[in-house]
């Protein structure tokens, strides 16, 4: 019983420390080697909104996204 717990505990060790090793070698992800090339829609259901409507527009417009890759729907 004692050598089936030795067994276990070891093997969990080397697990969790291959976990650790190998999240130390994952690289950190830098967002201004990759282009923005997702391109989206945005739907913006409205209806006697017309008093948000402006700082809505607002909002979109202040996106930090190139503004070829989406567009927006005013349904």
């Amino acid at each position: 019983m004692i050598l089936i717990s030795l067994v276990i505990s070891i093997g969990y060790a080397i697990l969790i420390l291959s976990l650790i090793v190998g999240f130390d070698r994952v690289k950190p992800f830098n967002s201004e080697e990759h282009e923005e090339s997702t391109r989206f829609t945005i739907l913006i259901p409205f209806r006697n909104e017309a008093k948000n409507l402006p700082y809505l527009l607002k909002s979109i417009a202040s996106l930090n996204y190139l503004a070829t890759h989406f567009e927006v729907l005013l349904i």
